[in-house]
């Protein structure tokens, strides 16, 4: 600017990168399903979910947009409404199914089944009468395992907990230089999106994390 003078110039860039070749594998995916296709521009998946599901309203007092697939977390976080940090960790809705299959020895078929029909993110979060409630699952002609609902809650919120702890541990990782410049105020909480999302009671352990 005219009449003005610096020693130094500092510029904050937000850049999401993705491997030429994912990218490419992708577009050529999106082509096989149908000639017609065309791809115009790829984007980072937790962009898309906070673009379906994120105010401007919510960007501006901060938010973290987490959208838990069945393979991977996609985490967005805004505030200002300016785009904070983004990143994604392994280990999504499968993971979850994984550590039910291990802990009750039953397949991931098994285990992904009981979890979207009869899990809950708690053992807390269930009434008394029910924590003693048994699912039947076959293991064979005639033999049957019977897994109690509160043992079932309880492995799943272990599972949950460790995944959340590592998406806070890699918030606190990657925008330890943004946070030294400037308080991260969460206004508007934490938006979840994605097919793990609608697992009863997973709000509410979320939020134990903004508002403790």
């Amino acid at each position: 600017p005219i009449n003005m003078y610096a020693k130094r110039l500092d510029v904050s860039v937000h850049i999401i990168g993705c491997n030429y070749m994912f990218k490419k594998n992708i577009e050529q995916a999106v082509k096989m399903t149908n000639p017609d296709l065309s791809v115009s521009s790829v984007i980072f998946t937790g962009n898309a979910a906070a673009s379906a599901v994120v105010t401007t309203g919510e960007k501006e007092i901060g938010v973290i947009c987490i959208d838990i697939g069945g393979g991977t977390v996609n985490v967005t976080v805004f505030e200002g409404n300016r785009q904070l940090l983004s990143f994604g960790i392994d280990d999504g809705g499968n993971y979850i199914t994984s550590v039910i299959a291990k802990s009750f020895g039953i397949s991931m078929e098994q285990a992904e089944k009981i979890k979207c029909e009869q899990g809950i993110a708690s053992p807390d979060f269930l009434k008394e009468e029910a924590k003693d409630i048994e699912i039947p699952v076959p293991m064979g002609k005639s033999d049957e395992l019977r897994i109690r609902l509160v043992d079932l809650s309880r492995v799943i919120n272990e599972a949950l907990v460790r995944m959340i702890d590592l998406i806070f541990a890699r918030i606190n990782m990657y925008g330890s230089a943004i946070f030294e410049r400037q308080s991260l105020v969460i206004g508007g909480g934490i938006v979840l999106t994605g097919g793990t999302s609608k697992l009863d009671g997973i709000e509410k352990v979320f939020s134990q994390y903004i508002y403790q």
